[in-house]
């Protein structure tokens, strides 16, 4: 009954700012869906798409954010491979003009093409995007082509600890310096 109170309140809120304050400290999920709902304000859906508690209330956030620079900023800084590869992929299919530096990033993320991808990381340096990528991309030619260019000593060690992928593993471990942190 709680809930439903709060869901009818939320519907009644028309403040950017308060709506984006429902979505990040709401205890309700549905109460938090309504909110994300009705926001509209770039910053603000940014904010949720990083601060909200669950992952289906920051994806939601997400699709609806549409502001290059946002978008840009996820693809560059996002904490969580699925959060930068949907901001890629909105950046892809909408065509923003975006540097050729973060095209590089675009279509490492986005591309559904595996020779691309391959390509793409080749030519990354940023070694948390690369993590990424060797750790999660769905073809083990791009995963291979993006452990080859780590060599960030950390990134390297929880590559070699907690990778599923065997052959990933075994060049992580053989490019760390310190293997007794194994």
């Amino acid at each position: 009954k709680n809930a439903s109170l709060r869901s009818v309140a939320v519907a009644r809120l028309t403040d950017q700012v308060s709506l984006a304050n429902v979505v990040v400290d709401a205890s309700d999920g549905e109460v938090r869906n309504a909110a994300v709902a009705k926001l509209t304000d770039q910053p603000m859906l940014a904010k949720c798409a990083v601060e909200a508690r669950d992952v289906d209330v920051r994806n939601a956030a997400l699709e609806k954010l549409n502001d290059p620079a946002w978008l840009t900023k996820f693809v560059l800084e996002g904490k969580e491979w699925h959060i930068r590869k949907v901001a890629a992929e909105k950046l892809r299919v909408t065509n923003y003009n975006v540097s050729e530096a973060i095209k590089v990033d675009v279509t490492i993320l986005a591309s559904s093409d595996p020779a691309e991808r391959r390509g793409a990381a080749r030519n990354v340096s940023d070694q948390t995007l690369l993590a990424m990528v060797a750790a999660d991309d769905t073809d083990s030619s791009v995963r291979d082509a993006a452990n080859e260019k780590l060599i960030d000593q950390v990134v390297l060690t929880r590559i070699a600890t907690e990778s599923t992928d065997p052959r990933i593993r075994k060049v992580a471990v053989e490019k760390l310096m310190n293997r007794t942190v194994l």
